[in-house]
């Protein structure tokens, strides 16, 4: 099996629900590793774009805004999986399929998505 690897990043703030109340809104510039499995010849430019495309209305973005991480919240494993779910669209047609994406929000501190999960 190929992959490709594309790592990209973007700015946006959020605030985690946690159990005794709403963290303050801060910004993090959130590192996106995301590897893809080539099933047929593909081009990185293909897979560059389907991650662009996802990840632009997300820069400068209050990511607590956005409908689809309303529920759980915005939290950086509910972010990796709505990114997985999203690049995971642009690609079947391309000749490549999302493995997993991996989400730094700090340096040492990172969320992930794929490879093996079960929904």
């Amino acid at each position: 099996m190929h992959t490709v690897v594309i790592r990209e990043k973007f700015i946006a703030s959020h605030a985690v629900e946690l159990a005794d109340g709403p963290e303050p809104v801060h910004s993090h510039e959130w590192k996106v590793r995301a590897e893809v499995r080539l099933e047929a010849p593909c081009s990185c430019l293909v897979v560059e774009n389907a991650v662009a495309e996802v990840l632009r209305p997300l820069e400068g973005a209050h990511l607590n805004d956005l409908s689809e991480l309303a529920h759980p919240g915005a939290s950086a494993e509910a972010l990796a999986r709505h990114l997985h779910e999203e690049i995971s669209e642009r690609l079947p047609s391309q000749g490549c399929s999302l493995l997993s994406i991996d989400l730094e929000e700090e340096p040492g501190c990172c969320a992930g998505y794929g490879r093996g999960e079960s929904d």
